[in-house]
């Protein structure tokens, strides 16, 4: 029986168990760009373990299939600007109306069952019932996702207008001495 539920709280083996979901989905992206995408260990631990940090599990007769992971208190995350959020969205910004999404971790197994769009709903009740605004970032190497949750997933519980916020390019400037 598939069940779709918020957690509250995470035994030291759940955490364990979506850290490797974590290190296995992120590991690769971290290598395909020059910014981080994802926590250090010990973040992502206190991460789990902080109200501030919503949790979303999809279970399947018990067994944690999938979970979203998102929170509305910006200064979490020293990356994000807040300064352009609140000029941007002032009125969402103050009320804390700005969710940025950490994670989907999804087990491959949930994948092969169908379950890719599971908590699909919830979420959009979710962002809908706090200020009505998802953030997510992503690599070149996901550029697609936002479009294919917005579509695919989201859309039909809500209307969903896809924004740009913005890119951020890396250059590398490799010197080498110059023929004497």
């Amino acid at each position: 029986m598939l069940e779709v539920s918020f957690v509250d709280s995470l035994t030291d083996a759940e955490i364990d168990e979506l850290w490797a979901m974590y290190e296995e989905v992120f590991r690769p992206l971290n290598r395909k760009s020059p910014c981080r995408q994802s926590f250090y260990e010990e973040e992502f631990r206190a991460a789990m373990t902080s109200p501030k940090f919503r949790k979303m599990g999809v279970y399947d007769n018990g067994e944690l299939m999938s979970m979203a992971i998102w929170c509305r208190d910006l200064k979490q995350f020293p990356w994000l600007s807040r300064d352009f959020f609140e000029a941007e969205y002032p009125d969402q910004y103050a009320s804390d109306g700005i969710t940025y999404v950490v994670a989907l971790l999804v087990k491959p197994e949930a994948h092969r069952r169908g379950y890719g769009s599971a908590g699909a709903k919830e979420t959009a009740d979710e962002i809908l019932a706090h200020g009505g605004m998802m953030v997510v970032d992503v690599c070149e190497a996901n550029r697609d996702l936002p479009k294919v949750a917005a579509e695919h997933y989201f859309g039909q519980y809500a209307n969903v207008k896809q924004i740009e916020l913005g890119t951020q390019t890396y250059w590398g400037l490799q010197f080498t001495p110059r023929a004497a």
